[in-house]
């Protein structure tokens, strides 16, 4: 009986590939090129009828060649909601808050 080599897994990636947790980029489809992260975390507060609902923390990418601006890379859920007691204090602690209207 012949011994077997154990299969060899070859894994590499570029740095287009490589984001937090694996993800790729974002991609500007008019430039066809990568976003950069801008800024990282940025408030986004999602809107109801009566008003601010929640908040969740996200990233700000934009693409280097027009401009354009995506939020992205959200956390698993957001950080506070309306009927908690941290809600303004935490929402007036971003510098940067993007609103959801959805």
């Amino acid at each position: 009986m012949t011994k077997k080599e154990p299969t060899k897994v070859l894994r590499s990636k570029t740095n287009k590939q490589v984001v937090g947790g694996g993800y790729h980029r974002p991609v500007c489809p008019k430039c066809n090129c990568e976003l950069h992260s801008h800024e990282n975390g940025v408030g986004v507060v999602d809107m109801a009828k009566f008003g601010p609902y929640e908040i969740w923390n996200a990233d700000l990418w934009k693409c280097p060649k027009c401009g354009i601006e995506v939020v992205g890379g959200f956390g698993k859920g957001p950080i506070t909601r309306h009927f908690e007691d941290n809600f303004e204090r935490i929402k007036s602690g971003y510098k940067h808050l993007i609103t959801n209207n959805g």
